[in-house]
């Protein structure tokens, strides 16, 4: 085949995508708003568009509010959805063996039941415990025109006091405005923390490399007509699973601990560990003692109650890994349809097309590869798509973006 007819199947014809409603109730607009769907800033850097008005993940031109204070305006929709205005300190001493120095993402998940009920937050909407800077702060300071203004500088203390408290909130608890600075930080080298795994800069490699990030972690697309933009909307807690997925594997990757067919075979690991807790042989205790520096590279024996009790470490509860509904366990599942499906279309592209290039081959299959759509009421997390403003758009036939390139000059 030559390279133009190449080139016409790797790239899909340009289309528009469409736009995408929601029908949420008051409850799940809360469950949306506790994993951070909203927050009281706009972040300029990643394309986000967010506000106080912006709770559920929703954003029209209406929504605009009158209020002077933010801090007002987050505090009456946050009255409305029945969410309390408050440190996470009261609800972490329910717990006998809880460290208030830094939640715990194994008692996170139980005192919300599972991600179902919100957390409380300051009055700016950030999650925080007594002591943090997170409790005072005005998240409009991050986004200030100049630091005599108030805005808060990249890379001073103030910055990284921000920073520090942050990532011990595990990814699906941060408001929007802890996900932005833990980005920034982590772009400037204040991050990680002594002790601690570098964490994926999630927030760029959604906007910058989308199909870099595996599909079993979902995704949908967004339209916001009065601005003009095209969006990505990510399903919030399988961000959270596959930053753990990452931050928990092996720290040494070679190709047979990236999925290689043998017992260093990482993605296999896990899923013999979640059998493994399935079958009943893992211990439950009550609170599982969590590495205090978050999640770390596996260094064990790879037996199945080892790394079992790894992931538990690194935050996962046992709930999410054992139950039928477990988004870690279904989070495992989707991984292995996915990957079985790239082995298929590189299998089909190279009978096709004979060896090319290894660019070429990625850029048909991730214009080939099916991704699972968001349920309804998934909290989501939503960026603007990183593209020039004359760019031709490669949709598949979800509305995703599977490719893009700039329109050749007339």
């Amino acid at each position: 085949m030559d390279g133009g007819a190449l080139d016409a199947a790797v790239r899909p014809s340009p289309a528009s995508a469409p736009g995408v409603q929601h029908g949420t109730n008051g409850a799940m607009k809360a469950h949306r708003l506790h994993a951070g769907a909203g927050d009281s800033c706009a972040g300029d850097d990643i394309g986000l568009v967010l506000g106080a008005s912006d709770l559920d993940g929703e954003f029209s031109d209406r929504d605009k509010h009158d209020t002077s204070s933010v801090g007002e305006a987050f505090a009456d929709r946050a009255a409305a959805y029945g969410l309390r205005v408050a440190s996470l300190d009261d609800l972490l001493r329910c717990f006998p063996s809880a460290d208030l120095a830094r939640p715990s993402a194994y008692i996170l998940y139980q005192a919300t039941n599972g991600f179902r009920l919100p957390l409380p937050v300051g009055r700016f909407g950030n999650p925080f415990v007594q002591g943090w800077l997170w409790g005072e702060i005005d998240s409009r300071r991050l986004f200030g025109q100049t630091e005599q203004q108030g805005r808060i500088i990249n890379g001073s203390a103030e910055f990284k006091k921000l920073a520090a408290e942050a990532i011990q909130l595990p990814f699906a608890f941060r408001s929007m405005a802890q996900r932005l600075v833990v980005s920034w930080a982590l772009r400037n080298q204040t991050l990680p923390l002594p002790g601690w795994t570098r964490e994926v800069d999630i927030l760029f490699e959604c906007k910058h490399n989308p199909n870099r990030i595996p599909f079993c972690v979902r995704r949908q697309p967004s339209t916001c007509r009065s601005l003009a933009i095209l969006y990505t909307e990510w399903d919030v807690l399988d961000l959270d699973c596959y930053l753990i997925y990452r931050a928990a594997r092996p720290k040494i990757q070679s190709s047979r601990s990236r999925g290689g067919g043998d017992h260093l075979d990482w993605p296999a690991a896990v899923r013999a560990a979640i059998a493994f807790g399935i079958g009943g042989h893992a211990q439950q205790p009550g609170v599982v003692k969590e590495y205090s520096d978050g999640p770390q590279p596996y260094s064990g024996s790879w037996e199945p109650g080892d790394v079992f009790e790894h992931l538990q470490c690194c935050g996962l509860h046992a709930d999410r890994l054992i139950l039928p509904q477990g988004d870690f366990r279904l989070f495992m599942e989707r991984y292995a349809m996915v990957d079985e499906e790239r082995k298929s279309l590189q299998a089909q592209f190279r009978a096709r097309f004979g060896n090319p290039g290894q660019d070429k081959e990625q850029a048909w299959i991730d214009a080939h590869r099916s991704c699972p759509p968001i349920p309804n009421g998934r909290p989501v997390l939503r960026i603007a798509n990183d593209y020039g403003s004359r760019t031709l758009f490669a949709l598949g036939p979800d509305g995703l973006v599977r490719g893009a390139e700039a329109e050749p000059d007339q």
